[in-house]
């Protein structure tokens, strides 16, 4: 879900807030796929500092659906949202505690691939986000010197997968431990989702 993504946003030189031209519609403060499967509310508000020099990564296929926003100008956190769609019976039916962990197995894999260093879990628990079911886990993940910056750094992961019945949800909220600003709760951008 990670890789082959349209990045834009972000950037220039590292300086200077580079356009953003995405594949999805924003307005309002909220993010609409593409393919008009979900929407997602923003971290920042548009027009904000913060948004001004937030990424932007969009990936659609006929798997997933995903979108990132960050890192931005202090917030270094990075706010990720994938959509499954489950087209058959026998997926609508399968049971929450069966694919939440799947789905999460994925990206966990990636990021430890990326950084060089396994997830460690701090927490796991049954949720709701509105009247939907969830599964919740916390992560800490330490990155290397030159894995993702020029310094050690210690990354905080929330997580919420939750079931839309004909969709799984996805919400992964990797933040720097003692960097930049806070982040916005993995709880608050999983409650602004809404599948179509």
């Amino acid at each position: 879900m990670l890789a082959g993504c349209h990045t834009t946003g972000g950037t220039l030189l590292g300086l200077f807030p580079a356009p953003k031209f995405t594949k999805g519609e924003i307005e309002r403060d909220v993010y609409t796929a593409p393919d008009q499967s979900f929407s997602v509310g923003l971290p920042h508000k548009d027009g904000s500092y913060e948004y001004t020099y937030m990424q932007i990564k969009e990936e659609l296929s006929a798997e997933a659906t995903y979108v990132s926003f960050g890192p931005a100008a202090l917030d270094l956190s990075i706010y990720r949202v994938g959509l499954v769609p489950r087209r058959t019976p026998e997926a609508r039916a399968a049971a929450l505690d069966d694919w939440g962990p799947q789905m999460v197995g994925m990206i966990r894999t990636q990021l430890e691939s990326a950084y060089q260093t396994p997830l460690v879990e701090t927490e796991a628990a049954h949720a709701t986000i509105g009247p939907r079911p969830a599964r919740s886990w916390c992560f800490t993940q330490r990155a290397p010197v030159g894995t993702a910056s020029n310094r050690e750094e210690t990354y905080e992961h929330a997580v919420y997968v939750i079931d839309f019945e004909a969709a799984a949800v996805i919400v992964w909220v990797q933040s720097v431990r003692d960097g930049g600003m806070p982040p916005v709760p993995a709880r608050t951008i999983a409650e602004s989702v809404v599948v179509n």
